[in-house]
């Protein structure tokens, strides 16, 4: 699956100050480990998350249309088909299993062993998320709180936001993320305390006090205290979802207007960037992925894996995928999983 190339960067380390062309050998990095055939797959669940000292043991858990997969080294666990549309999010996992959002199938909890727990039986729901004894869904117009252990509906909160949107909750909020706002509310009252207009398509994520986002209003990263809405911090070039890695508190971007990936650190200042090279459109460059050692950006316009040193953005090696890229890429510890219009790719970090 992947295209053997000359692997090449432009890299631009804000921290030293310089630019200069550098070259990446593949070594063990990007060799592909395995490919499943699954149909047109949506972002991928590796099981472990950046900073979890987990292995790839596991299985990842992935959505396509009409199906939830679980896949351990490129064969099927288990596949669990009772809803029709496409899981367009990356499966939410709990101690207790997975939640998906189908659009047009409302809420499923299925368990670790691909097996039904309930359906919350809604025509449209964002991304839902399970937090306490509850977990949230919005939709419609709605906020659903629904029991965890049965999906049952405990609450429902009425609000004029339209259409879906994703859901996070913390111990202060439910921060609802629609195409193009953040609106967070009272975790108590449900009460509309703040709003924050963000560039369409991307989402908020935790920050290190509050939350971070891609900003319309300011046209850049901002750091958002989640309390109060307003600005700690932020950057004036345009970028993608950011991601935040917790255990070094960085935060990791991709530029819209110039192939540009960067560690933000938990002051707003880039710790490092570095230019990709022969990337023609940067709005196809995706979210980047930290690993252990290393960011992974997909350029979904050209089909090609990026990789960097996470520590000071050191060019790895990149290489192109014989199939078309989908989403943003996910990090286990050996693997980096790439969704395609085909299925999963799995590379070698």
């Amino acid at each position: 699956m992947l295209r053997p190339s000359r692997r090449t960067f432009l890299a631009g380390l804000a921290a030293a100050g310089t630019v200069g062309a550098v070259s990446g050998c593949l070594g063990g990095g990007g060799r592909v480990q395995w490919a499943a055939d699954i149909g047109p797959a949506g972002p991928v669940h590796p099981r472990r998350e950046a900073d979890e000292p987990q292995n790839d043991s596991s299985p990842i858990y992935v959505g396509t249309d009409g199906s939830l997969h679980a896949l351990l080294d490129g064969e099927s666990v288990w596949t669990y088909e009772e809803f029709d549309g496409v899981v367009a999010h990356r499966p939410v996992y709990g101690e207790d299993g997975l939640y998906v959002s189908p659009r047009g199938s409302g809420v499923h909890a299925v368990d670790t062993e691909g097996a039904r727990r309930w359906i919350f039986d809604r025509t449209e729901t964002g991304t839902p998320y399970p937090h306490g004894d509850y977990v949230y869904a919005y939709g419609g117009g709605t906020l659903s709180i629904l029991n965890r252990e049965d999906g049952s509906v405990s609450e429902t909160v009425e609000t004029d936001i339209e259409g879906t949107a994703s859901v996070t909750v913390d111990s202060r909020r439910v921060y609802l993320t629609t195409q193009n706002q953040v609106v967070a509310l009272d975790h108590d009252t449900h009460e509309r305390r703040w709003t924050h207009e963000i560039r369409p398509g991307t989402e908020k994520v935790r920050s290190f006090e509050g939350v971070i986002l891609s900003s319309a209003e300011i046209g850049g990263i901002a750091d958002v205290g989640s309390l109060s809405g307003n600005v700690d911090w932020s950057g004036r070039y345009p970028v993608s979802t950011p991601t935040y890695y917790i255990g070094h508190q960085r935060a990791y971007v991709t530029e819209r207007e110039r192939p540009v990936v960067a560690s933000v650190d938990r002051e707003g200042n880039r710790a490092w960037q570095t230019t990709l090279e022969n990337v023609a459109d940067p709005t196809q460059l995706s979210r980047p992925a930290p690993g252990p050692e290393s960011v992974y950006v997909l350029d979904r316009g050209a089909d090609r894996l990026y990789a960097v040193s996470r520590s000071d953005g050191t060019p790895e090696w990149s290489g192109g995928i014989d199939a078309s890229v989908r989403g943003y890429p996910a990090v286990g510890l050996t693997s980096v999983y790439v969704p395609t219009e085909s299925g999963v790719v799995a590379l070698g970090t």
